[in-house]
């Protein structure tokens, strides 16, 4: 089908993520015409349990509570579920060497299963303070679609507290790549300045 990468910037308050993302899609034979490549940001907030989705292309953000958005992904939670129970078959390996990934000293996991092959490069170098560590918990309850690209590294013996720098998922439809090319802690996010007042609210952002 094609290929689909992205790099990120994520800055952290105490009790805020931004987050912004420049995804390129490349699409292969038919699929050429679906090729396209957007700037897409989130908000989110633990001051009032909000989620902002922003398309900087369209100028166009939305705005929801945690409660609305977990209402509305019930049932694309449970279907995510369902598909992970049927994929049991999966191996995998860290490797022993170190890589320099974006400035970031990193080790790489390795997950194998019968649908795809995904290659992580995770640092330690970064520890998650615990607001952090809370953020990203609510948000892989709630999911945020693009933004919603993480691993469980408990479950391959690894502290969950080191960050993703990079992935390379490979399947039959094509590869995603996630690259982190920063990772800032500021004392506040400004809205005004990462969801400028011209921007228009709409009802739903679509990717």
């Amino acid at each position: 089908m094609g290929s689909m990468s992205s790099n990120t910037k994520t800055y952290i308050s105490d009790f805020e993520e931004y987050t912004r993302t420049n995804l390129s899609f490349k699409g292969k034979g038919i699929a050429r015409l679906m090729s396209r490549d957007m700037v897409n940001g989130t908000i989110v907030s633990f001051k009032d349990s909000t989620l902002i989705n922003i398309n900087h292309k369209k100028r166009k953000f939305s705005k929801k509570t945690f409660a609305e958005i977990i209402e509305d992904r019930v049932e694309e939670i449970n279907k995510s579920e369902s598909n992970n129970k049927d994929n049991q078959n999966t191996d995998f390996f860290i490797s022993d060497s170190l890589y320099n990934v974006n400035n970031y000293l990193c080790e790489k996991l390795v997950i194998n299963n019968p649908d795809q092959t995904i290659e992580v490069w995770f640092t330690k170098n970064l520890i998650k303070p615990d607001y952090v560590k809370n953020i990203n918990e609510q948000v892989s309850n709630i999911g945020l679609g693009w933004r919603n690209v993480s691993i469980n590294f408990e479950k391959y013996d690894i502290d969950n507290e080191v960050i993703m720098v990079k992935l390379i998922n490979r399947s039959k439809d094509g590869d995603f790549i996630y690259e982190l090319i920063s990772y800032e802690q500021v004392d506040e996010i400004p809205n005004s300045h990462f969801l400028p007042k011209e921007y228009k609210k709409v009802d739903r952002i679509t990717f």
